[in-house]
């Protein structure tokens, strides 16, 4: 369970009213970082010295919902290797030069707790266009301009919330495979020494492990710090291609035991790296200075920061712009229902961004996985689990289970208001929030025994909406359906909350299309080109430095 916000603002003012665009400094639910610490996170400050705000330029809409392109060229995040102040620059610059090189090369000589082999064929297969999918095809009647559902009887029954057909579809992605190598790795976290012991005794066999720079290149810089220790960024060059890692150094908690950290870790590692999906980072490897003992995380380098920097910088995106990623979202969490995970803390933080606006979801530290390979049934959750303001409110009550992936769902859309209007809907889903309280007293409800005669795939409404955040949303097209999707994946009570299924049978998503580079059409090379640029431009300032 991730640490609740300590920074929570109580909300002075029950009437303040939402606006598209409306300032970030006056608002107590104006965007805060939350206290979840996370590898998209150590962008920000970076970001917020180096980006430019755009008036605009950052999507080009050449007809609307059918073809666009997303250009965030300009969040890029620089890798940046410590300097000196001036006053100390001429005595210290040599000792630091060194302390630097230090740092760099006890990283650099890290060993895998993986096999090689494992990681290597981890990498392969993560390369490998032709294993990521869209998880539903929205080709269909491309030509036409708009596309409208006949209502009938058929299609209808595909909208009741049958949970039981969606769980024989599941195809859990953890099985005995995946624990043995959890408890192979925590081993050799728990038994430092023993681990010592079996590599010295391997390199007098002549079996020597792959060193980090062996296998994903040379640090270059430093893309952030936190608390859990710092992200560097390594290239390696394969072929005519230089190739970008971002490395996560993994720190113990304080109080933290090793058996508790190690279970953490190799859990997390597991999980994200078992997912095979455009719209989920890719993680390559675990690793291990066997001297020092400092762990990290090898994964893909996203040059653009993450969806927070964004939207704080902007305040507020345009609604194609909530639209595209909405919709990459749910793909990606379609996708991870249908292999047994559900991810737990949905949240603008944890979304990273390529040039060309394809979404990256990280941080699977809070994840679970509801079903394994060897499970018949779907395991339920108790307890608030994720960053709070994005918490469905089922999770605070302590006494009962929940399904994790209806908790997914209503962070989707806590998000999509927070893509739009540049601020968080509450603090917490809870009565005493009074703007929580406010969305209950004047949300749209619905009769779910009785469909709605004119308005496919709707069930009929019994009080119109009157809850000013989404009422007040603007779309060209499909406003009614949009706002209907969002009124439901925001239904306090999970039994009637929208499925993903459901979701993807709207008239608002049919309709819509993703870019390009949201659906996996644009390649890595089209936006790894940003972080060799990045590369080049600190280059260019070290040399400006020495001179």
């Amino acid at each position: 369970v991730a640490e609740p916000h300590s920074s929570s603002s109580k909300l002075t003012s029950s009437g303040s009213q939402y606006s598209n665009n409306a300032s970030l400094n006056k608002d107590p639910r104006a965007l805060r970082h939350t206290e979840t610490v996370n590898y998209g996170a150590t962008h920000l400050k970076h970001q917020r010295e180096q980006v430019i705000k755009l008036a605009g330029g950052r999507i080009t809409v050449y007809e609307y919902g059918r073809s666009h392109e997303h250009d965030y060229s300009k969040y890029k995040t620089h890798p940046n290797k410590p300097m000196m102040g001036i006053f100390n620059w001429m005595k210290k610059k040599e000792s630091s030069k060194t302390e630097r090189e230090d740092s760099y090369e006890i990283i650099e000589k890290s060993v895998s707790l993986l096999p090689d082999k494992y990681s290597g064929d981890l990498m392969r297969v993560k390369n490998n266009p032709k294993n990521y999918i869209w998880n539903y095809d929205d080709d269909e009647d491309e030509e036409d301009e708009y596309v409208e559902d006949d209502d009938d009887e058929e299609d209808d029954d595909d909208d009741d919330f049958d949970d039981e057909v969606d769980n024989m579809m599941i195809e859990p992605i953890i099985g005995k495979e995946q624990v043995f190598l959890i408890n192979s790795m925590l081993n050799k976290i728990e038994h430092p020494e023993k681990f010592k012991s079996r590599l010295e005794e391997k390199e007098r066999e002549g079996k020597i492990k792959l060193m980090l720079s062996q296998k994903y290149g040379h640090i270059e810089g430093v893309v952030g710090k936190g608390s859990y220790g710092t992200v560097c960024i390594s290239s390696k060059t394969v072929g005519t291609t230089k190739i970008y890692f971002a490395i996560k150094q993994l720190k113990r908690k304080q109080g933290e035991s090793l058996h508790h950290f190690g279970n953490r870790v190799t859990s997390e590692f597991m999980i994200s790296s078992s997912l095979t999906h455009q719209a989920v980072i890719n993680v390559y490897d675990l690793m291990v200075d066997p001297v020092s003992m400092t762990y990290s995380e090898i994964m893909e380098f996203i040059p653009c920061g993450d969806l927070f920097s964004l939207i704080s910088t902007t305040n507020g995106l345009h609604i194609v712009e909530c639209d595209c990623f909405f919709k990459q979202i749910l793909n990606a969490i379609t996708y991870l229902h249908s292999v047994g995970v559900s991810h737990n803390d949905l949240k603008v933080e944890n979304l990273l961004l390529t040039r060309k606006g394809q979404l990256k979801i990280i941080d699977f530290g809070t994840s679970a996985v509801f079903r394994t390979a060897w499970e018949s049934d779907v395991q339920l959750s108790r307890g608030a689990c994720g960053s709070e303001r994005y918490v469905a409110p089922e999770q605070y009550n302590k006494e009962r289970e929940y399904d994790p992936r209806l908790g997914d769902v209503w962070s989707l859309g806590i998000i999509y208001l927070t893509m739009y209007y540049g601020k968080y809907a509450w603090e917490a889903a809870k009565m005493s929030d009074e703007t929580y309280a406010r969305f209950i007293d004047t949300r749209a409800v619905f009769d779910y025994s009785y469909k709605s005669s004119t308005k496919a795939h709707q069930f009929l409404c019994v009080k119109p909406g009157g809850y000013s955040p989404i009422e007040g949303i603007k779309g060209e097209y499909v406003n009614d359906s949009r706002k209907y999707v969002l009124y439901n994946i925001l239904n306090p009570d999970p039994t009637f909350r929208m499925r993903t299924y459901q979701i993807w049978q709207s008239e608002w998503i049919k309709n819509f299309h993703v870019c390009d580079a949201g659906r996996g059409y644009v390649s890595y090379d089209n936006y790894i080109e940003m972080a060799l640029r990045s590369a080049q431009d600190v280059e260019a300032r070290e040399r400006e430095y020495e001179s």
